[in-house]
């Protein structure tokens, strides 16, 4: 006897290769789909997963006849239930393929109750339900090449926790880097090491060796200011906002040229927007020490904040026909430039919050400006509209 009144039948130890279960020339039952059976049922343990509902009208059948319901279970992977009165034996197998179904079809299969029905994008997530989570930014940064790692070295504001140089070149790097850490508030260890050493650590994900120049500095990201911190900015500033910029050369040179032309601020979506790292720092040149770079969680948001402390906002838009020497005077204005990723631009919403939609002057046969390149055109010609007045 097994557990819940069955019986375990005494199969063999290995196949019997004469019996009507493994007997290819034998007629094969008719394939089970759903069927109910009534009145109480015998539960057979059979080998592998499977589990047998014995109805008692099979007993009658013999040993072949189970040897060949056997044989069906255990190809199609039944999972059986034993249930009081009226029992349900649910099989599964391979469904043959599906017929593609008229949209409507599918629409009208929704609206019946019969399946699931999508979620409407725009529709609000249900109370309790929790967000998708969000990127965690990482715990140290490798940074490497000298331009990145003096900067951070001079600011206060970030954390160091070693340093590594090329024992090739210590004479030049110690009366390079000697004073600095003489005048940091909490020096970093210094090890020398090799070049390889270096060159292998800094790569990271990098598919080839970087520009590390014997110089390499472990630290902690920066923290960068909260989105309701930017409405505090004074008179005059200008804030560099990318809608989903996701690569770290296009973010790493925008920083570089937003800093070169004094920007106040870095705003970005906190996704599908890089973390720091050593080649975004790299390709920076220092500037990731001097810009504060602002991630928020919801661009738009965040927008519409400025938008009401008395920031206008001015996107880049190669379809429009206005330029940048239309646009009305921003004497002891508060700007906000956006830029969109290359290929995609900026999105619906971020285009419906501008105050101004304005385009370079290239060529319209050939408009094709790295995002980065037009970036800086755009930074430098805002800064010269930009006076603050005494």
């Amino acid at each position: 006897m097994v557990e819940g009144g069955g019986f375990e039948p005494p199969y063999p130890k290995g196949p019997d290769l004469q019996s009507g279960a493994f007997n290819r020339s034998a007629i094969p039952p008719q394939r089970l789909g759903r069927a109910q059976v009534s009145g109480p049922a015998l539960l057979f343990k059979t080998h592998g997963p499977s589990t047998v509902v014995y109805p008692p009208g099979l007993r009658d059948f013999g040993l072949s006849a189970l040897c060949r319901t056997t044989r069906v279970l255990h190809q199609h992977q039944v999972a059986l239930c034993l249930l009081s009165k009226r029992q349900e034996i649910t099989m599964k197998s391979k469904s043959p393929p599906r017929q593609q179904q008229h949209p409507k079809a599918l629409s009208d299969r929704n609206h019946h109750g019969q399946g699931r029905a999508r979620r409407h994008p725009n529709a609000q997530r249900p109370a309790g339900q929790d967000m998708r989570e969000r990127p965690k930014p990482p715990i140290n940064v490798i940074l490497y090449g000298q331009h990145p790692v003096v900067e951070a070295l001079k600011n206060p504001s970030r954390r160091a926790k070693m340093l590594w140089l090329d024992q090739a070149k210590q004479d030049e790097l110690t009366r390079q880097f000697e004073p600095i850490l003489a005048n940091h508030a909490n020096p970093p260890p210094v090890q020398w090491t090799s070049r390889d050493y270096i060159a292998e650590t800094s790569q990271g994900e990098a598919t080839q060796p970087v520009p590390h120049q014997g110089v390499m500095l472990k630290c902690a990201p920066l923290k960068g200011p909260e989105p309701d911190q930017l409405s505090t900015l004074p008179a005059g500033s200008l804030i560099m906002a990318l809608d989903q910029v996701n690569d770290p050369h296009n973010v790493g040179a925008i920083i570089r040229s937003a800093a070169a032309f004094e920007a106040s601020a870095l705003l970005t979506t906190d996704r599908h927007t890089p973390y720091e790292s050593g080649l975004l720092a790299k390709t920076a040149s220092g500037g990731l020490e001097r810009l504060p770079w602002c991630r928020a969680g919801n661009l738009g948001d965040t927008i519409e904040d400025l938008k009401r402390a008395g920031f206008f906002v001015i996107g880049l838009d190669g379809n429009t026909d206005i330029g940048f020497g239309q646009l009305p005077p921003l004497n002891d204005e508060r700007v906000v430039l956006v830029m969109g990723a290359e290929g995609k631009g900026l999105r619906e919403r971020t285009k419906g919050l501008l105050d101004f939609k304005v385009r370079l002057p290239t060529d319209p046969s050939f408009p094709h400006l790295n995002v980065s390149n037009a970036a800086a055109i755009a930074l430098y010609d805002l800064s010269t509209r930009i006076k603050v007045t005494a």
